[in-house]
């Protein structure tokens, strides 16, 4: 049995995936990239018996994985509810009491694959965008070791029953969500910062004609100073 593991770049729990597959002794290719990064030729060329997602940062061509002799597992780092890109912004710009993860076939269409497993857990409305995504983390890591351990026992796939909730969301809809606007009321404001800012990586802002301000200090002035 030959495995294709998808991984994205600079992604802290790569190695103890890594590690977990070794330890079964797989045989295994893997490749690890960013979303700038075109799918990998070694990829497109080759046929495996299983293709795992686990937060790629690639989509994967119907072309490929229809050459998969067994599966194509997804790892979603988001529940049913919310499919698609912006997973953790859009649960908690809800202000979901709970989240949690799934583990899917991959079709050619985003997050619409058949459901192998969802891990849910409960969250509260202190919940930052920076823990939940290391609490997705964690409850994803657990269902793939129970997904392959008893895929590697049994030999075949059991299937949750659970269906998806809604059509994907697209990374338009979370550039949107990220816009704040100088109409928005105080609680629009703050629940979009509270579902988008993450240290270090683009987060809310302002569009003002075509000038965009991401400081939230210069945003507040600008809102002062607006008439």
């Amino acid at each position: 049995m030959k495995i294709a593991l998808l991984l994205k770049d600079r992604k802290k729990h790569n190695s103890k995936v890594i590690s977990f597959f070794k330890s079964k002794k797989i045989n295994l290719d893997i490749f690890i990239g960013s979303r700038n990064n075109k799918i990998p030729h070694k990829l497109k060329k080759k046929k495996y018996s299983l293709i795992i997602s686990y937060l790629s940062p690639w989509i994967i061509d119907g072309s490929i994985l229809k050459k998969t002799t067994l599966y194509n597992i997804n790892f979603h780092p988001g529940p049913p509810e919310y499919p698609g890109t912006g997973c953790y912004n859009f649960a908690l710009f809800d202000n979901a009491k709970s989240y949690g993860v799934t583990a899917h076939l991959m079709n050619a269409k985003v997050d619409t694959g058949k459901i192998i497993e969802v891990k849910r857990f409960k969250i509260n409305k202190n919940m930052t965008l920076e823990k939940l995504i290391n609490k997705s983390y964690l409850a994803m890591f657990s269902v793939l070791i129970k997904i392959i351990k008893d895929y590697l026992k049994s030999k075949k796939l059991k299937f949750s029953g659970e269906k998806w909730k809604k059509k994907p969301f697209t990374r338009q809809d979370l550039e949107k969500l990220c816009i704040l606007k100088l109409s928005d009321n105080p609680k629009i404001l703050s629940k979009k910062i509270k579902a988008t800012y993450l240290k270090g990586y683009p987060g809310p802002y302002y569009l003002i004609g075509k000038n965009k301000f991401e400081d939230l200090y210069e945003c507040d002035c600008i809102l002062i100073l607006s008439p």
